[in-house]
């Protein structure tokens, strides 16, 4: 062979390294992205089972469910926009240190609470649940619960009402950066 030849043959085998460098590239890139869109599939998932356990609690410690006409007056007071909301001291011993996060799926907070703005300040941590389709785990859940007035539901209010915003935040380190999904219950 020659120096031309050579040279040729030098020349082709950098491009072809360079193809498969690319190539490489780019199945990392959409597998990354493939996984960033399942990571956000999974979050709607997390936070409609979250919605669902929350919502089959009582609307407010002091509902009376012998009654369906309960004065809005007779429910929490919010203290503070609703920040201080959340599991009594029985319930929170109950419940344990937070995140909420035994590796079962089976969490504390099921059989500790039991109204909803015990889960205001909430927070759990979801790891990989093939039963329930969770391919993907370390999500961080956390929840804010707080009075809303009918007329602009995004907005806390300061008194009581007859309807409770909760909104649950979900987010992964590595693929999903924290959104923010809410739903509205009312008494």
């Amino acid at each position: 062979m020659n120096l031309g030849q050579t040279m040729i043959t030098m020349g082709m085998f950098v491009l072809l390294v360079m193809s498969v460098i690319s190539a490489n590239r780019m199945l990392v890139q959409n597998t990354e992205t493939g996984l960033q869109t399942e990571a956000l599939t999974e979050s709607a998932t997390i936070a409609n089972d979250l919605f669902q356990e929350i919502q089959s609690q009582k609307f407010d410690a002091h509902v009376d469910t012998s009654r369906t006409n309960q004065a809005e007056s007779e429910f929490s007071e919010p203290r503070d926009g609703a920040n201080e909301w959340g599991p009594s001291n029985a319930e929170r011993t109950l419940a344990g240190s937070m995140p909420d996060d035994n590796g079962s799926g089976e969490y504390r907070a099921i059989l500790a609470y039991d109204d909803v703005d015990d889960y205001n300040g909430y927070t759990r941590v979801i790891n990989v649940d093939s039963a329930n389709g969770i391919r993907i785990g370390g999500f961080l859940v956390t929840v804010r619960v707080f009075y809303v007035a009918i007329s602009n539901s995004d907005v806390a209010v300061d008194y009581q009402t007859n309807f409770k915003r909760i909104e649950v935040g979900v987010e992964h380190a590595q693929y999903l950066p924290k959104v923010l999904y809410s739903s509205l219950m009312s008494y």
